[in-house]
């Protein structure tokens, strides 16, 4: 009997042995980890802007003192970490066009270049939410033309003038559309942002416009000041892009 439990333990353990060398079924087996995707270092967004101009001789041109504008803006990482700060270089130009009256005799418009220069602090607590600040200046380039009802000749001025803006705001982040340990991932981003545009207040210079045929065509005139205007203004910022 002792021989036979003795056959009997070693069956037990050559069958324990056996099925311990069996691989585990798929649904078992422990999942590799996967490695951590890249970070997007590039953003390309358009962005729409309001603003609320503060100078109350902005109403010359705009009756409304918060014309929009449109733009386009590009973003570039500095810092190449997973950490949840990051440092970013932004290259901005924003394009808008407002129109107004003057005492119902003359008919106004401006229009506005703005190309921008920022540095954006990111902050980013989830995969989908990264709060951030925004300093930058820039220079905008400001024309426009004075128009009276009666068809006489337009009146018109332009000139370059500095400008600086800061502001805080929020990207959203959408799951990741493509992307693997060796390519950065694809996402879209969609960003709002409240701030304040600061330019110094500059002389409104009319003149007629130049003619067709060169200055030697005409005589030289200067132009006439009608008062000074500034930009300045808080705004609203909306951007919707892509990641990459």
């Amino acid at each position: 009997m002792r021989v036979l439990s003795l056959v009997g333990a070693a069956i037990s353990l050559l069958w324990a042995g056996a099925l311990g060398a069996q691989p585990l079924p798929a649904s078992v087996e422990a999942e590799a980890p996967q490695p951590q995707l890249r970070p997007s270092p590039w953003r390309v967004m358009g962005a729409a802007t309001g603003y609320w101009r503060l100078d109350p001789n902005y109403t010359a041109f705009d009756d409304i003192a918060g014309g929009p504008t449109g733009g386009v803006a590009v973003q570039r990482d500095l810092t190449d970490s997973f950490g949840t700060w990051a440092l970013a270089v932004e290259a901005g130009y924003q394009f808008g066009r407002v129109r107004g009256s003057v005492r119902e005799v003359w008919a106004t418009q401006m229009s506005q270049h703005m190309f921008e220069l920022s540095a954006v602090l990111r902050w980013q607590p989830l995969r989908w939410l990264t709060p951030y600040a925004r300093l930058g200046g820039g220079a905008g380039y400001f024309s426009g033309a004075v128009s009276p009802y009666d068809n006489a000749s337009d009146l018109e001025f332009g000139d370059w003038h500095p400008a600086a803006q800061g502001g805080l705001g929020a990207m959203l982040w959408s799951p990741r559309l493509a992307g693997n340990a060796r390519w950065r991932a694809l996402q879209l981003v969609f960003s709002v942002e409240g701030g304040f545009l600061w330019t110094p207040s500059w002389s409104i210079a009319l003149a007629p416009p130049a003619a067709a045929g060169g200055s030697e065509t005409r005589v030289s005139t200067q132009g006439t000041a009608m008062g000074e205007v500034s930009a300045t203004a808080p705004y609203l910022r909306f951007g919707f892009g892509v990641a990459f």
